[in-house]
């Protein structure tokens, strides 16, 4: 996606990132979650073991925050619930009786920090190929159709750790949408036909950038980092780095970049629809509980992106357009642990 549409419209997205950290600050206290095999005994034990359960009741390993539990301004119409499945993918479900429009969206927790160096700009690339068909959904533009149809349009961002889908779609149209997207984290094909016009549409999009000062000066940002740590790497991708001349083997490695990092321990969704709960729930769970097992690879880093005796630096640039700016930045230890405390 263009940059304009990377940091606009990025609300649905957001609300996934977040959730890979909120789930235990949704709870009303700060006790600790209970293990989860503790949670779904005792459910068992509070209910009984029916011999019949359905499939959708098998793939919820537990509720670990139901609605009664979150805390919300006394205007919000929503109810919520969060799950984790067998598979390890957690869901957040929002059900707004006053919605005209459902989304979704699903992080993964990759992204360009694990390129291969033998193919920069892999994670990026990999999102583009998403988009090019499913088993289940072959067409190239079956799912792009099917929510311009129903008053809907979807995207998608990749980032240096994380990579976020999302969609939006008319209310009434939610579960066949969701059914098109799932596909995309079980059954992706990596259509070989489409590899290579894809990758020229990666490297095209990486040409336009190099015509935007913003972009420009983030890559000035990055030739000042730790040539060891990933952040230095050029990450947006193009024919050369994507293997242009090999394209059975970018094929691949993306087979199996998606195999290593595409695992439903390492995803969170979020789906908010006018349907209960419960209709939401079976929704995402006789879908999901489909995605790879696993808890994806979490990035190494050899050392800081700016050892101390890279910083204190002034760097100047000259900008394409008349422009005259001045930042500063200075590198922090990882504060996700911190982002909902006060």
């Amino acid at each position: 996606p263009e940059v304009a549409q990377r940091f606009s419209a990025m609300s649905i997205g957001i609300g996934a990132l977040v959730a890979l950290r909120a789930v235990p600050y949704l709870q009303t206290s700060l006790r600790r979650a209970k293990p989860l095999a503790s949670l779904r005994s005792q459910r068992l034990a509070g209910h009984g073991v029916r011999c019949q359960a359905t499939a959708v009741e098998q793939a919820v390993q537990a509720t670990l925050v139901a609605d009664k539990e979150v805390r919300r301004p006394p205007s919000d119409p929503r109810t919520y619930r969060v799950l984790q499945l067998e598979n390890g993918l957690q869901v957040l479900l929002a059900s707004d009786p006053t919605a005209s429009t459902a989304a979704a969206a699903l992080t993964v927790q990759c992204g360009t920090f694990q390129d291969p160096l033998e193919r920069l700009g892999l994670a990026h690339f990999h999102e583009h190929m998403l988009f090019l068909g499913t088993e289940k959904y072959p067409k190239e533009d079956e799912y792009s159709r099917y929510l311009s149809e129903h008053g809907g349009d979807s995207n998608a961002f990749t980032m240096s750790e994380y990579t976020t889908y999302y969609f939006k779609v008319g209310s009434p149209f939610l579960e066949g949408a969701l059914d098109r997207f799932a596909e995309f984290f079980i059954s992706p094909t990596f259509d070989p036909s489409g590899i290579e016009r894809e990758m020229k549409a990666v490297d095209s999009e990486s040409t336009n950038y190099s015509t935007e000062d913003g972009w420009r000066l983030l890559q000035v940002l990055k030739a000042t980092a730790a040539e060891e740590h990933p952040f230095f790497r050029f990450d947006v991708g193009n024919l050369d780095t994507l293997g242009a001349e090999d394209l059975p083997g970018t094929r691949e490695q993306l087979v199996d970049w998606n195999k290593n990092h595409y695992q439903a321990g390492a995803m969170k969704l979020a789906v908010v629809g006018q349907q209960p709960l419960e209709e939401l729930e079976k929704m995402a769970l006789s879908r999901f509980s489909r995605v790879r097992v696993g808890k994806g690879q979490e990035p190494s880093y050899p050392t800081l992106p700016w050892p101390k005796d890279q910083v204190g630096r002034i760097v100047k640039s000259v900008p394409l357009k008349e422009a005259r700016s001045i930042s500063a930045y200075w590198p922090l230890p990882p504060m996700q642990k911190h982002l909902f405390a006060k």
